[in-house]
């Protein structure tokens, strides 16, 4: 007899193909658990990479060495512990119990732990005294795709989305999953890209290995959320950043970032929060600000009024620090994108309003000597052509440090192809260089610009000591020709102190936060009569050059020739 039902029936082949295509099914599960094997391998199981804690047995009838050691030797010895271990410490024995904590910054963000930990240091009569650093993180976590399509890192190949493979929008847990194993691509790619056959950090493929499961993720990612909206809805940042004001005499540098995050299992800051993170919790890593995609082509921001919400940490910053101008002594505002490819809406600079305002009185604050922008860019440079840049950094005349770095994508940057990609105003439209007086460090960040107008620039600044340059974009000529007429025009070479000079220039694999450095050839050529590290095509010359990473300060390569790396791997296998 026939099958009387009128649904058909499918066969195997197509119910396995739908398995196969499902993210959230078992199957799936086992196919991803087994890929992360391979991809990151370990020496040891998954079960034994859990952290924990070791303690040597001691025999009850041993005496306490430790403790009989000089407290000079003491005093050296935990110089070299960082506060996690000064914890465990700590807790040993009585002797030991007084030793304090290096506590000089705080973090804060829209998280009551974060939270809690700033208030309990700010009641401590000892710990409140030592700290001179504050750190805003204004990546909030992201609700949902929708809500997180704008802060995708840039340069991340995001798995094929479900709308192509399937004839339904993506669910929100499907978005958190691809975005799981966009973060293991991500973490893989940094290390593939790194052939200088240094020992893999098994310390995050342990994590990898380890990844807490879907279901538990998405249970902990939810009662952050709840908690960051919670925070969010009572304003308890804000309030503890004015309590921070208050309650820190030493407090100097005030820095509003989206990149607290950093990349899986290797944030940039160990705020609080990210210290309480599960073992092997892998999640949305949040950028806070719109972040260019690479190859963009420069499509314009919303005005800040339509968009100012999405910039939050750096409206309750400013705010606060104008109100509070009175009761704090901050010398350093940073508002760093850490070479993330975003940035503060440039479009605050279009027409005045409050958060402008707000910025300005934190200029005009006496005790500040430094400042860093980091701007999102729009190719047109309306707001740069405008005086409200200028003039706001004008009120700063006591600066002794400047920084000005763009989220643009100068890979992308074209405007003899582009009619909306224009050429930017001269710097010193909207640089007050001849208000700086008192200078002394100067670094430009990923912005075009004229050879001839900035060295113009830099005559301007005399008592200039430190110059940064990086990702430049040259509207004319070659890196390689702007070194030969800095060492040609500026005379640094006749100054009794000749002014430091750091360049830096991208990797032919781009990987973001990775630079080529070649500080040390550049002062050579400049002061020293020394080869020009650049070649004509504006490459480094090998064997010159150290390539680092901004996100990671250990990671740290000579630049040499691909066949010189190679025989290197092969010694070193041997």
């Amino acid at each position: 007899m026939g099958n009387s039902s009128s649904t058909p029936v499918r066969d195997q082949d197509a119910i396995e193909e739908d398995d196969e295509d499902d993210i959230l099914t078992e199957a799936a599960f086992a196919r991803r658990a087994e890929d992360i094997r391979s991809r990151f391998p370990i020496e040891s199981p998954v079960d034994e990479a859990i952290p924990c804690e070791y303690t040597a047995f001691i025999s009850p009838d041993s005496p306490p060495l430790l403790t009989t050691l000089p407290p000079e030797l003491i005093e050296e010895l935990v110089s070299y512990l960082d506060n996690r271990s000064i914890k465990n410490l700590r807790l040993t024995c009585r002797l030991f119990c007084t030793i304090k904590l290096r506590i000089n910054r705080v973090f804060l963000s829209a998280n009551p732990l974060n939270i809690r930990v700033v208030h309990s240091i700010a009641d401590h009569d000892v710990y409140r005294q030592e700290i001179i650093e504050l750190i805003y993180d204004d990546a909030r976590l992201c609700h949902s795709r929708a809500d997180h399509s704008n802060n995708q890192h840039p340069d991340t190949v995001r798995p094929i989305p479900l709308e192509i493979l399937y004839d339904r929008p993506m669910t929100d847990m499907e978005w958190f999953q691809t975005e799981r194993d966009a973060n293991l691509e991500e973490l893989q790619s940094r290390e593939r890209h790194d052939e200088s056959g240094h020992p893999t950090d098994l310390r995050i493929y342990r994590q990898a290995n380890a990844e807490l499961p879907l279901a538990e993720s998405w249970s902990y990612y939810h009662d952050l959320l709840h908690q960051q909206d919670d925070v969010i809805a009572h304003g308890a940042d804000v309030q503890a950043f004015r309590y921070a004001l208050q309650r820190f005499p030493a407090l100097r540098t005030v820095t509003v970032t989206p990149a607290a995050h950093g990349w899986l299992f290797t944030p940039l800051y160990e705020t609080p929060m990210i210290r309480a993170f599960p073992y092997g919790f892998n999640y949305p890593l949040p950028r806070g600000w719109p972040t260019e995609r690479c190859y963009d082509t420069g499509e314009e921001p919303a005005p800040w009024e339509d968009s100012k919400a999405r910039w939050r940490g750096y409206c309750l910053v400013v705010k606060v620090l104008a109100q509070e101008r009175q009761h704090h002594r901050v010398s350093e505002l940073r508002i760093d994108s850490h070479n993330l490819r975003n940035g503060l809406n440039c479009r605050i600079f279009e027409q005045p309003s409050e958060e402008y305002l707000d910025f300005v009185s934190c200029l005009q604050h006496p005790n500040l000597k430094k400042l860093h922008l980091s701007l999102m860019v729009e190719f047109s440079w309306t707001a740069f052509r405008r005086n409200l840049l200028r003039n706001a950094l004008a009120k700063s005349s006591q600066l002794e440090y400047f920084s000005l770095e763009t989220g643009m994508d100068i890979f992308s940057y074209a405007p003899m192809y582009y009619s909306h990609h224009e050429i930017p105003p001269a710097l010193q439209t909207f640089l007050p260089v001849d208000r700086w007086t008192r200078l002394q460090y100067f670094r430009l960040w990923n912005i075009p610009v004229d050879s001839a107008d900035l060295i113009l620039t830099l005559l301007q600044l005399p008592a200039l000591q430190l110059l940064e340059l990086g990702f430049l974009f040259l509207q004319s000529g070659t890196q390689r020709e702007l070194l030969e007429e800095m060492r040609d025009s500026l005379l640094w070479h006749e100054r009794n102190t000749r002014p430091k000079v750091k360049f830096a220039v991208p990797i032919d694999h781009y990987i973001q936060g990775r630079a080529i450095w070649i500080d040390e050839e550049v002062e050579n050529f400049l002061y020293h009569g020394g080869e020009n590290p650049l070649e004509i095509n504006d490459e480094v010359c090998y064997d010159m050059g150290v390539m680092r990473d901004a996100f990671d300060p250990e990671f740290e390569r000579p630049y040499i020739h691909p066949k010189k790396r190679l025989e290197l791997l092969r010694a070193l296998k041997l």
